[in-house]
């Protein structure tokens, strides 16, 4: 039972405004072009040093890890708030947790890996299943993942749905938007899982353009 997406969100924020400003005819030109930079856009983005974004104090709480400090005193109690109404009203575990680097965690692991081990050693999640969701948000080089487990939240997030829940927050994120990105994580989070408890979760359309939900 898991399910991840990991991703480096300024990559992604480039390639969402750039294909917006172009027409459908250049899309495949841009495809062929975006392949050739990710390595100079990770790179170029990782030169800067972590200390370009303003640290305040760490916060430890039940839904809410920030050891970065990378949100507000008012904006950790927020999300932490807000987690915790939504685990126990969806029963199910939102959590986020902010580092300077995942790498510190357990060495030589993938992002993903190190969200997953986080989240069983921790024993995360909602009643005996564990069911939850969970962002980790890796400054030192803007790396996320997020972790699903658990039948409840599969149901509510599958593919498709984990894919609408990344575009709800990545842009944010992307334009140095910190409260806003993970608020919109939690948000969509109790969004999806509410439609699934009604009986009617986000599923892809049969008609191009449309949403099931």
């Amino acid at each position: 039972h898991k399910r991840s997406a990991d991703r480096h969100w300024l990559c992604a924020d480039l390639a969402y405004c750039s294909l917006r400003r172009m027409g459908m005819k250049r899309v495949v030109l841009f495809i062929l072009i975006i392949m050739l930079i990710p390595v100079f856009a990770i790179c170029a983005f990782g030169e800067e040093p972590a200390q370009q974004y303003i640290q305040y104090s760490p916060f430890e709480g039940e839904h809410l890890i920030d050891r970065y400090g990378l949100l507000t005193e008012e904006e950790q109690q927020a999300i932490e708030e807000l987690a915790k109404q939504v685990s126990e009203q969806r029963e199910c575990g939102i959590y986020v947790m902010i580092v300077e680097d995942y790498k510190e965690l357990y060495k030589h692991r993938a992002i993903f890996k190190v969200n997953y081990t986080y989240y069983h050693e921790h024993n995360l999640g909602w009643g005996e299943e564990r069911d939850g969701v969970m962002l980790l948000l890796s400054m030192k080089e803007r790396d996320f993942s997020f972790f699903v487990y658990g039948d409840r939240a599969e149901h509510a997030l599958n593919h498709y749905g984990q894919i609408q829940l990344e575009n709800s927050f990545i842009g944010k994120l992307g334009r140095n938007l910190w409260y806003d990105g993970v608020q919109a994580f939690v948000s969509c989070c109790d969004r999806f899982l509410e439609l699934a408890q009604e009986g009617t979760p986000v599923r892809r359309s049969a008609t191009p353009g449309i949403v099931i939900s």
